[in-house]
């Protein structure tokens, strides 16, 4: 299994003092929820977070019970926030925390927490919850362009909803390992991917416009396999976007290997 992307949301605290943020209500069922938190059901590694406001975030913080016995896992470097919900400005080049050695222990609440320039103040942190590295497969690595078209979620708070997308290029027959995404649109936080015969739900920290770079974490192979698919059946896209808008037109890129095909590339008997 690769890594998961899970969304919490909540008020932020007034400045030097934090508020929980909560996983309930954001359509996160992958993972089990108690008492408004994720909870691990096996060790997993965090391995990353990002978070952002309506304004801007002063600190964010992470912990389990396990975490709290040493210190709580501060969330740096936080988004600087440059709109107000619903109309959330993506910054270029998110600020992603990226974590190294870092288990949460099985069955423990992960708890988040904000604290903002002014109380009262919708808050979104993703985290990147890793459950067993598994190294990029060798051979040629290729990005592999896409978009799409999506009806935007008019709720608060907002939640991660499917979007259908068509690739630029048709993908040879065969099988492909997903190492990398990234994926622009109007408010666009985060996306994921859901690939069959898989629970975790890996993905990116989105960004507005096209030409915009998220973390170098998402490009450069260094999180592993994400998840493997048949050029029949390509993974799922989800994606969670603040936005006042009713469209969101978005385009996106798929970083992957190709592991060829079943038949080695000969024809099949007629």
């Amino acid at each position: 299994m690769p890594f998961h992307v899970g969304a919490y949301s909540g008020s932020a605290g007034a400045p030097n003092a934090y508020a929980n943020l909560s996983a309930a209500g954001l359509n996160e069922n992958q993972m089990q929820i108690t008492n408004n938190r994720l909870l691990t059901t096996m060790p997993m590694d965090l391995i990353g977070a990002f978070v952002i406001g309506e304004t801007p975030i002063v600190a964010a913080r992470i912990s389990t019970p396990q975490v709290r016995k040493i210190a709580n896992i501060q969330v740096v470097p936080t988004a600087l926030s440059l709109g107000t919900a619903p109309a959330f400005v993506v910054p270029t080049d998110p600020n992603v925390a990226v974590f190294s050695n870092i288990t949460l222990g099985r069955q423990e609440e992960i708890q988040v927490e904000a604290a903002g320039t002014g109380p009262g103040l919708t808050t979104y942190a993703f985290l990147m919850l890793q459950d067993k590295y598994v190294a990029a497969p060798t051979g040629p690595r290729y990005w592999v362009r896409f978009s799409g078209t999506q009806a935007s979620v008019a709720t608060n708070p907002f939640q991660w909803q499917s979007a259908a997308f068509t690739f630029e290029d048709t993908l040879a027959a065969g099988t492909y390992a997903v190492i990398g995404l990234e994926l622009q649109g109007a408010g666009v936080l985060s996306a994921r991917l859901t690939f069959d015969n898989q629970v975790l739900r890996p993905g990116t920290i989105g960004t507005e416009a096209a030409g915009q770079r998220t973390a170098d974490v998402f490009y450069d192979g260094s999180l592993g396999e994400w998840g493997r698919f048949e050029s029949y059946s390509p993974p799922r896209l989800e994606m969670f976007a603040v936005t006042s808008a009713t469209v969101i037109n978005f385009t996106g890129a798929l970083q992957v290997v190709y592991l060829g095909s079943k038949d080695n590339g000969k024809a099949q008997a007629g």
